[in-house]
């Protein structure tokens, strides 16, 4: 039986010879992990790296474009000191500073009015008021100034509904947050009388939840009954009927984290510090709220908001305390802009191309494959050399192959970046990443150890082969077992060996070989040592 020849190849045959026995590990690897992400098993990866590069598209401003124009809705917020001074700190909310707010945001003629609070009949006020709506009483100016009390606040109340279904009757869409069931029965039949007499003045409740998962919100529920698809709905001039039951499956699609920035314009009921969150968000059509004074009235600003809008969106909610805020793309966010950046996510979607992403990771896979053999090939020949220098230097291909493998990576998160921000279209690094880190670390290193192994066993068989045909095949074969490094005979000897025996042996032949080992338990010796400090003293 001959030995295989080993006749040189160009670096074209070798990529060819590469494909054409690797091509299984090649493929089995990214679809592995395209199959573990499709069906969600990696959404914490994947989460936070949406996370990371979300922020960095959402710092490009968007082209100025119809489509964008069109991707833009005012959030009015209660703030911090709303809440306090004019609330006064109660739940639920005083319904008399609910009415004054809440005309003044219709003052300014909203085509759609997305209301984030509950307005539910408050408890506490005993049976709500069934007093028919009068247009003029709807619209009353005097309001009680001071703290809530029981028989100023039913009043508001009434005031209050009535308000809401005489701007829905004639024509101000209205989307309000549905309530929280009500546990006694009582309050419930009242709850359930209330939700019906609102639907027929076309008022819609639909559900306010946000999915937060490993404490990020980058989706949107985008079932029927959901808040922001109902705004949608009336945004398309179509009015989504809610599921009558709980879906069985929540479907969900990605927030556009770029409407943040470019679509979503804060308004608070009082303008906040200048380094506040709101002004650091705001973009070029939303009026910076540094550049108005405190003293301008709510509606002036509201105004001057919504002027650049062809469609004027209005979200209303909660802007203080931490209750009601999630973690996204661009920080810490209240509940309502989240909801606002929802709707803006139907009108500029984030696209998927699962087909593309399959591709793009058998590519990178394909490629990245050629680097891992030709590093971790280059390491085992030299770790199993004959000679001491190169079984030395052969760490530095480890190092090479993490320096390429960390370079790819931050390369297609740059690619994913790029689609998002530029075409909104989001192919996750996570996949990409994982598969290249077990294609370098595990199953490459493997493959290449055996394959080396084996050139190597073929190589020895062919010298002892000559060896024999020239009559020293016992000096050949002595000769390979001086290669061998004999196991430690005890623990001394072990330590004995890895601190001194060791470098100091191959010192008197390599001295330079010795110098890199010397180097190698230096930098093992620190990390010890420093490890042991911060256990010790810290």
């Amino acid at each position: 039986m001959s030995l295989p020849s080993d006749a040189p190849h160009s670096w074209w045959d070798r990529v060819v010879e590469h494909i054409r026995d690797d091509w299984p590990a090649v493929l089995f690897v990214p679809t592995l992990i395209f199959a573990l992400h499709y069906h969600n098993w990696l959404n914490a990866i994947d989460g936070y790296a949406f996370l990371l590069i979300g922020n960095l598209s959402a710092i490009v401003e968007l082209p100025d474009t119809t489509e964008t124009k069109n991707a833009r809705a005012v959030v009015v917020l209660i703030d911090a000191d709303s809440q306090e001074n004019r609330y006064y700190e109660h739940s639920p909310l005083p319904r008399c500073a609910l009415l004054a707010d809440l005309r003044t945001i219709y003052a300014a003629n909203p085509n759609l009015l997305a209301i984030d609070l509950d307005l539910s009949p408050a408890v506490w006020l005993g049976k709500r008021l069934k007093d028919q709506c009068d247009k003029a009483e709807s619209r009353l100016i005097d309001l009680p100034v001071g703290p809530p009390n029981a028989q100023d606040e039913l009043r508001c109340q009434h005031q209050l509904y009535c308000l809401i279904q005489e701007k829905a009757r004639n024509g101000t869409g209205t989307v309000v947050m549905a309530p929280f069931n009500a546990v006694n029965k009582v309050n419930a039949a009242e709850q359930n009388d209330w939700l019906a007499e609102m639907e027929k003045a076309h008022v819609q409740f639909r559900r306010a939840e946000l999915p937060a998962e490993y404490g990020l919100v980058i989706t949107q529920y985008t079932n029927n009954d959901t808040f922001a698809n109902a705004v949608y709905g009336l945004y398309r001039g179509k009015q989504n009927k809610a599921e009558s039951s709980a879906p069985t499956e929540q479907t969900t699609s990605l927030i556009n984290p770029r409407v943040y920035a470019s679509g979503v314009c804060p308004v608070p009921l009082i303008v906040p510090k200048p380094d506040s969150e709101s002004e650091k968000r705001a973009d070029t059509w939303c009026p910076l709220n540094d550049e108005l004074n405190a003293k301008v009235p709510f509606l002036q600003r509201l105004n001057k908001a919504l002027q650049p809008l062809k469609r004027r969106v209005v979200f209303f909610g909660a802007g203080y305390g931490h209750d009601d805020t999630f973690l996204t793309p661009l920080g810490e966010l209240y509940g309502v802009e989240i909801q606002a950046a929802a709707f803006l996510s139907r009108i500029l979607p984030v696209r998927k191309s699962e087909l593309a992403a399959l591709a793009g990771d058998v590519l990178l896979a394909l490629l990245f494959s050629l680097l891992i053999a030709a590093f971790w090939g280059r390491y085992f020949r030299h770790r199993m050399s004959n000679h001491a220098r190169q079984r030395q230097w052969a760490v530095l291909y480890v190092a090479f192959l993490s320096f390429w493998f960390i370079l790819v990576v931050l390369l297609t998160c740059a690619v994913s970046l790029e689609l998002l921000r530029r075409g909104g279209v989001w192919l996750s690094p996570a996949p990409i990443a994982i598969g290249m880190l077990i294609d370098a670390f595990a199953l490459g290193s493997v493959h290449e150890a055996i394959r080396v192994s084996t050139e190597q066993k073929l190589e020895l068989v062919g010298r002892l082969k000559a060896s024999q045909a020239a009559g020293v095949f016992n000096e050949a074969a002595n000769t390979e077992l001086d290669q061998y490094r004999r196991h430690p005979s005890s623990w001394w000897d072990s330590v004995a060996r890895f601190l001194v025996l060791d470098w100091y042996r191959l010192w008197e032949r390599q001295r330079i070989a010795a110098a890199a080992l010397i180097l190698k338990r230096a930098v093992w010796l620190l990390c010890i040592a420093y490890a042991a400090s911060l256990i010790l003293f810290h």
